[in-house]
């Protein structure tokens, strides 16, 4: 089992070593993969991986923002709100699953490609597998595999990529690397829902031209950046013997000996919750609530949907470039991720209140600035309180799963408020928001018993 993770090629990796015989020099943890990075990141290397993320990121947003909703319109009419649900668990599982996976089997990888890339290039090639099926979906279970596949084998490319900024840039340049990167999100909401918007409009609403499309992006992206990204090998001895209890026993950390690490979870957990429990059902809120198409004719929910993601996305870009430099020259963080949940709870809660489109506009923006500010300075802060360096992969795949969980929970609960409410579909929507601004504010009391960061 070990050797499924070391390069075939045995005249360029070492054969590996009894852990007595590793000289001092490369005992595990001790090797210079797993020291502090102190090498300034550069700028353009920051941003090529941003855009690296962007190739990722475009085939979460638009798809589940825009064409995945439409399939499911169209497969489901009548069922759509529990459908969505349905389909969204599945694929949130899939990624609660895939992520620690993924980062703990990058952490041990061998190959002479190096750890990250390796996984980075397995995370490409299944995700077009994915995209395929969901391009070619002819049924709601063949809608719901693809995404659950899509999900599950996208956080092997998640994993190789989120764990550059840990390996290569220091703590001194990690809050406007963390928002550098996470630009990512909202460039790929704004190139998605632009893209895949122009593709239908071009084809006459063909949703596997769209599919095809991104299909292209993620490739060319990916494929250049894993070309270019330089990657030592990990030696095989400094790699302890692979032993199954031992590598699922490490998908546990324990929260007294590491409560920095839990806090920050739990904190990451609640925000997105909050985050997902209030979005997640706007496109439905447009068509149930608002009456979007009857007050303007000749327009579509799917272009309504795109409009409020590149609202949001623009302000969440101004708000993450601000809050990530903020950070970095004040070397605090909890402050910003505590105000930064106040912002998006005061962009959910009027939308329980007012139920009109420019409201939805009003509040689209705030959230997506509140969200930025978030993004901005989340990634800093999880990076610092990772309790072992030779488990980066592992533990941002431990950290990943507080983003993935909520989209887990979050569609199914949105669908059980809204079906409770079903004789006063208003209400059901407006108890959604009330519920989702309590969970984000949560979230920004729980940062602050986290002693190891400022």
């Amino acid at each position: 089992m070990a050797d499924s993770f070391s390069s075939s090629d045995a005249g360029s990796v070492p054969d590996p070593l009894p852990l007595a015989e590793v000289p001092d020099t490369m005992v595990p943890g001790e090797h210079e993969a797993f020291q502090a990075p102190t090498k300034s990141f550069s700028l353009g290397a920051q941003m090529f991986l941003a855009l690296a993320n962007v190739a990722f990121f475009i085939t979460i947003y638009p798809t589940g923002g825009i064409l995945i909703p439409a399939q499911v319109v169209a497969l489901d009419p009548r069922n759509k709100v529990i459908s969505l649900g349905l389909l969204s668990t599945f694929a949130a599982l899939a990624s609660v699953l895939g992520n620690p996976i993924a980062g703990a089997l990058s952490d041990r990888t061998t190959w002479k490609l190096g750890r990250r890339r390796s996984w980075m290039l397995i995370g490409t090639c299944t995700g077009v597998i994915a995209l395929l099926i969901l391009a070619n979906a002819s049924s709601l279970p063949m809608l719901i595999v693809g995404a659950a596949m899509g999900q599950f084998f996208g956080s092997a490319l998640l994993a190789g990529l989120s764990a550059v900024i840990p390996d290569r840039v220091p703590e001194r340049q990690r809050g406007t690397a963390s928002a550098i990167v996470s630009l990512a999100i909202p460039l790929s909401i704004i190139l998605g829902a632009v893209l895949v918007s122009s593709i239908l409009k071009l084809t006459r609403n063909n949703i596997a031209g769209a599919y095809y499309a991104i299909i292209v992006v993620l490739v060319v992206i990916i494929g250049l950046y894993v070309a270019t990204m330089h990657e030592q090998p990990l030696p095989r001895h400094v790699v302890p013997p692979f032993k199954p209890g031992t590598f699922l026993a490490a998908f546990w950390i324990n929260p007294r000996t590491y409560p920095d690490f839990s806090y920050a979870w739990l904190t990451r957990f609640l925000v997105i919750l909050g985050y997902s429990v209030g979005v997640g059902y706007l496109n439905y809120y447009l068509r149930d609530v608002i009456k979007y198409t009857q007050h303007y004719p000749g327009h579509t929910i799917e272009e309504a949907a795109a409009t409020l993601q590149i609202i949001s996305a623009l302000f969440l870009i101004i708000a993450t470039v601000i809050f990530g430099i903020l950070s970095d020259r004040l070397q605090r963080r909890k402050i910003f991720v505590m105000l930064a949940s106040g912002i998006i709870a005061l962009g959910l809660l009027p939308l329980a209140l007012i139920h009109t489109w420019t409201m939805v506009e009003i509040a689209a923006a705030i959230i997506g600035f509140g969200f930025g500010a978030y993004l901005g300075v989340d990634i800093a802060l999880v990076t610092q309180v990772l309790p072992r360096p030779q488990d980066r992969g592992k533990d941002l795949g431990l950290i990943n799963i507080a983003s993935a969980i909520p989209g887990l929970l979050a569609p199914g609960f949105g669908a059980l408020v809204i079906s409770l409410f079903a004789f006063d579909t208003i209400l059901g929507y407006s108890i959604l928001f009330v519920v989702a601004t309590v969970i984000v504010l949560l979230g920004s009391v729980l940062v602050q018993p986290i002693k190891g960061v400022r």
